[in-house]
């Protein structure tokens, strides 16, 4: 049994840095739920849907509290780099195909300028 297997093709896209230098910034919604806890750090990753959008690592999501019971938004936002991306299209969940929907994606982020 080898622990090793082919990159999926597509890949390279996902892990690569933008070679371009070019990175995007993705304007996002973050329900206040969850804002709170990537604003202090304590949530490092961001699952969003990917059928409208291609996420890079390398990329910045500017992400805008959204409050979903006032149905607007607080004046508050963060600026997050995508330092990982986990989807089944092109890396394969270890513990089940199931685990992550197709259209969707586990980021990892991490905090630029916290607190500016």
């Amino acid at each position: 049994m080898t622990l090793t297997q082919p990159i999926p093709q597509g890949a390279v896209d996902i892990f690569a840095n933008n070679l371009s230098g070019r990175c995007q910034t993705h304007v996002l919604k973050s329900w206040t739920m969850f804002f709170g806890d990537i604003l202090n750090g304590t949530r490092t990753s961001d699952i969003r849907y990917t059928g409208d959008r291609r996420f890079l690592v390398g990329d910045h999501m500017d992400l805008r509290e959204w409050d979903p019971i006032k149905n607007e938004y607080t004046g508050r936002s963060q600026l997050v780099e995508i330092t990982y991306i986990q989807q089944n299209k092109s890396n394969p969940c270890a513990i089940s195909h199931d685990a992550i929907r197709d259209d969707h994606a586990v980021l990892s982020i991490k905090l630029i300028n916290p607190g500016a």
